[in-house]
């Protein structure tokens, strides 16, 4: 029978925000309102957080989490992508195939309440390999630009336009951002394509605000948004 896994990833390592993942907010870790969300998500079969700290490791379990492993620094450092942690993850807890695994980044600390399980439901009653929260881009790609020895090309340029960013943002096409709130992949799709983009990949496009902190200005930020609340 499949199970389905709650996964946190926290390592201690970020240079920009140090222990971003344990600073407090809204009176609590950040870390504790993913393993709260992931507790409360009827879908989930068992929670456990995915760390090199432990510090981190000790916090975890006393939130309900459990911490069966601790990560080992090649796939903790600056390098190691989310492909490698997955794998690393499926191999010490021996998952099947058929099993899923639900990512929740402990710098998201905002959830709508329901929609882990919302998300978790679409991709069962979808052909989806994985389904990755979405939000609408705060800034249109259209409108941005290289620049190379002072001269400046458009990054993406509509068909038949030369410098699409010259355009009215009411005439370009919409694009959406990865907000990485919640993340649903199959195990056996993980192993058959080695990154966070398995084929036929599918998005879910949130409408409510989320939070995704990951420097100084963005805790900062976060906070005063939170208390403007």
């Amino acid at each position: 029978m499949a199970q389905v896994f709650g996964l946190i990833t926290a390592r201690a390592g970020s240079k920009e925000l140090p222990n971003k993942n344990i600073l407090p907010f809204r009176g609590k870790p950040l870390i504790w309102h993913s393993i709260n969300a992931s507790l409360h998500a009827n879908c989930i079969d068992r929670t456990i957080v995915s760390t090199d700290s432990s510090l981190y490791a000790e916090m975890s379990r006393e939130f309900g989490a459990e911490v069966p492993f601790i990560r080992p620094e090649k796939y903790s450092n600056d390098e190691a992508q989310d492909g490698h942690v997955y794998q690393h993850f499926i191999s010490c807890m021996d998952l099947q195939d058929q099993d899923i695994i639900v990512h929740l980044r402990p710098t998201n600390p905002r959830r709508e309440e329901g929609l882990i399980d919302s998300v978790y439901q679409t991709m069962l009653e979808s052909s989806a390999n994985a389904i990755r929260t979405i939000s609408s881009s705060r800034f249109s790609p259209y409108k941005m630009v290289h620049l190379y020895e002072n001269s400046i090309t458009s990054v993406i340029d509509l068909p038949g336009k030369y410098l699409g960013c010259d355009l009215p943002r009411q005439l370009l096409q919409p694009t959406y951002e990865l907000n990485g709130n919640v993340d649903i992949f199959r195990v056996s799709n993980i192993a058959k394509f080695e990154n966070a983009y398995p084929e036929n990949t599918f998005g879910y496009l949130q409408s409510n605000e989320t939070l995704d902190i990951d420097t100084h200005d963005d805790f900062i930020s976060a906070q005063m948004i939170t208390n403007q609340r």
